[in-house]
């Protein structure tokens, strides 16, 4: 299971990523991010809808998907993107993995340079970059209460609630792929691959289209 690691703005990478993110922002990489760890339900959600108005053109599958494993940035255009491009691969960030979205990056822990440097180096020093900074900033105030005591457990305890979250969008998604199959069956359309696989697509979409889930962890 991946461990969440949070990185400024509501983001979040797997541990080693986010290490090596946060020692690039000491070393002056700008801040912003578009998008970093996704969730397995999230990246269903993207896979199914995938092409539609207001949706990614294409999306990976939860399975084979870097985001979903926390090892992925997406970064915006200019300073962000520009210095990684540049300066990342010696920190494990490789650009163009994916053909054609050169926002997309991807952390390969046996490119890090300084991966092997006491973890994240001086914990207070790297996480001050990303709490000082407005542009990319978590809500939480100081390094300590990140690292250690009741904010920290706050956080830890949000990344619980939402897992138990996502853990019934999946579900639900799942139970509705399976139901639209079913019926897809059941109206005589045989074992057409393509057609159970649109039914299957079509009811996860409904599914998570029509989910409503609201969670209140402590400290939130």
């Amino acid at each position: 299971m991946t461990t969440q690691m949070p990185i400024g703005g509501g983001f979040w990478l797997a541990e080693d990523a986010a290490a090596s993110y946060l020692r690039m922002r000491a070393a002056g990489c700008p801040a912003g991010i578009t998008d970093a760890g996704r969730t397995m339900a999230r990246q269903a959600a993207l896979y199914a809808h995938q092409g539609q108005p207001g949706w990614p053109a294409k999306a990976d599958t939860p399975e084979r998907s870097k985001h979903t494993r926390g090892l992925a940035l997406d970064l915006p255009a200019g300073g962000p993107r520009e210095w990684v491009r540049q300066h990342g691969q010696a920190y494990g960030w490789m650009p163009d993995r994916v053909p054609g979205e050169p926002w997309h990056l991807e952390y390969e822990t046996n490119h890090d340079e300084y991966g092997g440097d006491d973890e994240m180096g001086a914990p207070q020093d790297v996480w001050g970059v990303i709490v000082d900074d407005p542009a990319d900033a978590m809500p939480a105030a100081p390094a300590s209460a990140l690292l250690t005591g009741a904010r920290w457990d706050a956080g830890q305890a949000r990344f619980a609630a939402e897992s138990a979250r996502d853990g019934v969008t999946q579900l639900l998604a799942q139970l509705g792929a399976l139901t639209k199959a079913v019926e897809a069956l059941a109206a005589g359309q045989g074992l057409d691959p393509a057609a159970i696989t649109a039914a299957a697509r079509q009811g996860a979409a409904d599914a998570l289209k029509a989910l409503q889930v609201t969670i209140t962890a402590p400290g939130a």
